[in-house]
């Protein structure tokens, strides 16, 4: 009874199959494919992989890109450049022959300017010589029938001794008053210095019997007499013999001109003396 116990419970070992088999060999297939696949792949990843030969070559056309547009920049600048350069030189050229041209324009009106100084200093001149034996009088009277030369020869040796003759007082005239208030201005032409200066010697004497005597000073004379009188160190302006001359604070004196510097000329006249 107990054999038979242990029989019934035993139970024989399993034996494999062809079908198990055929699965294995399957399953082995499968991992072949993916074998091939993967070196497909794997073959695909290689061939699309960059070699050093075309890391080379993109360097090379990337440097090359570059230094065509870097060499065509740098033309289109060095043009701009040279064009600028040779615009400069241009403008260099027309600034000097401009400086040339203003420098000789500059020499032409000074020396126009000098030649019109001078024109209107001889021009002044000449009026002041031609006025050089002329009286102005002020105060001169003519109650009498008559003429004004002879009023104004009798006028003169009423006041003073002095004997003037008829041919020496070559012309007389009044001036126009500007001013009717104002003693009316006659204007005497002698016939030489001579007469006249006896006449001018005597004025101070003339003017303490009312009459006025002057030199007839040109406008620009006496503008330039004012002038003189109003510098700081002048003293003193007057005319002379158809000139005008200035004293400083110091007693230098000096003849001065329509176009001096006074200031200038009296304070170099005191660091001469």
């Amino acid at each position: 009874m107990l054999l038979n116990t242990r029989g019934a419970t035993k139970k024989p070992p399993t034996k494999r199959g062809r079908e198990n088999s055929s699965q294995s060999e399957g399953d082995i297939s499968i991992n072949i494919d993916d074998a091939s696949e993967l070196k497909s792949k794997l073959t695909e990843m290689k061939n699309c992989m960059l070699t050093k030969e075309d890391l080379k070559s993109i360097v090379s056309d990337i440097t090359s890109s570059f230094l065509q547009t870097f060499r065509e920049e740098f033309s289109s600048i060095q043009e701009k450049l040279d064009q600028t350069l040779k615009d400069n030189v241009n403008l260099k050229e027309e600034n000097k022959k401009l400086t040339l041209e203003f420098a000789e324009i500059r020499s032409i009106n000074e020396h126009e300017k000098l030649r019109t100084d001078e024109a209107i200093r001889m021009a002044n001149y000449n009026e002041q010589y031609s006025r050089k034996n002329n009286i102005r009088v002020l105060g001169l009277q003519n109650d009498s029938d008559l003429d004004n030369k002879q009023a104004f020869i009798q006028s003169i040796q009423r006041c003073v001794d002095i004997s003037i003759k008829s041919e020496e007082n070559q012309a007389i005239h009044p001036l126009p008053a500007r001013d009717r208030n104002k003693p009316v201005i006659t204007l005497v032409k002698l016939s030489n210095t001579d007469i006249k200066g006896k006449i001018m010697m005597k004025k101070k004497q003339l003017s303490e019997k009312g009459i006025t005597c002057h030199d007839d000073i040109t406008k620009k004379n006496l503008t330039l007499m004012n002038r003189a009188k109003d510098t700081d160190i002048c003293e003193k302006a007057w005319y002379f013999n158809g000139q005008i001359y200035a004293k400083a604070v110091n007693k230098v004196k000096v003849k001065i001109d329509l176009y001096d510097d006074i200031q200038h000329k009296l304070s170099a006249a005191q660091n001469e003396k």
